[in-house]
């Protein structure tokens, strides 16, 4: 086994870094993309063009330690069977030296960023729903907003989505175009439901950890995804303490903590009371959420007996809430599917054929917060190539 790990990590370290040619592609323009990708194309296939099952199977004879090696595919959503082995390696590989958390927690991330937007001239606003891209002698000019309001600027960069950009904001003649086509093509990821869980106790005394807990009910970890039918148990459970990652948490004197329980799900489990479907029937979505509530709560309290009693409030998040507040397809709050096909898709650039138009955010590169950033800077690359040294 000892000689499989050292194969598996040097394909591993290879593979991240074939996904990072990969990314990079996104944001040079054409004739150094394709000379990039004509001078490394070995290198791409071997590792982009392979799933995570396959190049595991190749490598792991053991099927436990392979289930291990995979198992956290839900942290990039997935299934090994499915994912480019490149994808994998680059979610894995960026948690070899450990992993971050944002000091103040998660709202850390915006405060430091609005003020620099601000500072160079820009604003920030929540809630403020952009309906159309406009364009003017088929460039990109501006956005229209849910209200009315019009804004005007020399670049447009969208990162709520490459799906959601081409088939809610592109007009339509656009959407005809080849590179939108394709886009439109890629499926959702998979969606979750979350249940958010409030503490007063010492909970690091009674089991919590600042680690990320990933628990299966089997060995085969490849396929995990809950439809919360009737009699379908939960077979996998994310569980997060972000209290205990922070340090400038204050729990005060009663000692409070936060939890996040993630269980991935398929959309089919909330399909009835998408579109409008939980406000006609309130009873059936309430004893519905309830259902979920229940059975994460039985789930968490077989893992964690000595903490489930410190719980005093939950509440949950579902695949509803999901595509309510980011708009995107299906509750995928991951973004598009992560197969070979989209890590050496040519549409995913972050500069469009659309002059004027920019793609940041997860789609262009990997998925998660991370990844989501590094998507960031290759749009910005895409406009102005200086941005490039930022990467050495």
């Amino acid at each position: 086994c000892a000689s499989e790990i050292d194969a598996y990590f040097a394909a591993l370290l290879s593979a991240e870094e074939a996904g990072q040619m990969a990314s990079a592609e996104r944001a040079m323009p054409e004739p150094f993309r394709y000379a990039h990708h004509w001078w490394n194309q070995k290198k791409l296939q071997r590792w982009c063009s392979r799933t995570t099952g396959e190049v595991i199977e190749e490598l792991i004879s053991d099927p436990k330690l392979a289930a291990v090696l995979a198992a956290q595919w839900g942290t990039y959503g997935g299934k090994p069977k499915d994912a480019s082995f490149a994808i994998h390696a680059i979610i894995m590989g960026h948690y070899l030296e450990g992993a971050g958390y944002p000091v103040g927690g998660a709202n850390a991330i915006a405060a430091g960023l609005v003020p620099v937007i601000e500072a160079a001239g820009g604003s920030a606003r929540a809630g403020t729903p952009v309906t159309e891209i406009i364009l003017e002698d088929g460039r990109a000019v501006g956005v229209r907003t849910k209200s009315g309001e019009v804004f005007h600027a020399p670049s447009i960069v969208s990162a709520i989505g490459a799906g959601e950009t081409v088939k809610r904001l592109l007009p339509k003649e656009l959407r005809e175009q080849d590179w939108a086509r394709e886009i439109a093509t890629f499926k959702p990821s998979i969606c979750h439901f979350d249940l958010f869980l409030g503490f007063e106790g010492d909970i690091a005394q009674h089991g919590a950890t600042r680690s990320n807990h990933w628990f299966y009910e089997s060995w085969d970890t490849s396929d995990a995804i809950w439809t919360a039918a009737d009699n379908e148990p939960i077979q996998m459970m994310f569980v997060s303490f972000a209290s205990l990652k922070n340090p400038a948490h204050d729990p005060g004197p009663t000692k409070k903590h936060t939890g996040d329980l993630l269980v991935w799900a398929d959309w089919s489990s909330v399909a009835q009371f998408a579109e409008g479907g939980a406000e006609k029937h309130p009873a059936e979505w309430a004893s519905f959420r309830q259902c979920v509530e229940s059975r994460m709560l039985s789930f968490f309290r077989d893992k964690f007996p000595d903490l489930a009693p410190l719980i005093v409030c939950h509440e949950l998040g579902t695949p509803l809430a999901t595509a309510s507040f980011t708009g995107h397809e299906k509750g995928g709050f991951y973004g598009i599917e992560t197969t070979p096909r989209r890590l050496l898709s040519d549409a995913l650039n972050a500069r469009t054929p659309v002059p004027g138009l920019f793609l940041a955010g997860q789609d262009v590169v990997t998925p998660g917060i991370a990844g989501a950033l590094s998507g960031g800077m290759l749009g910005a690359a895409a406009i102005d190539p200086r941005v490039f040294q930022a990467f050495r």
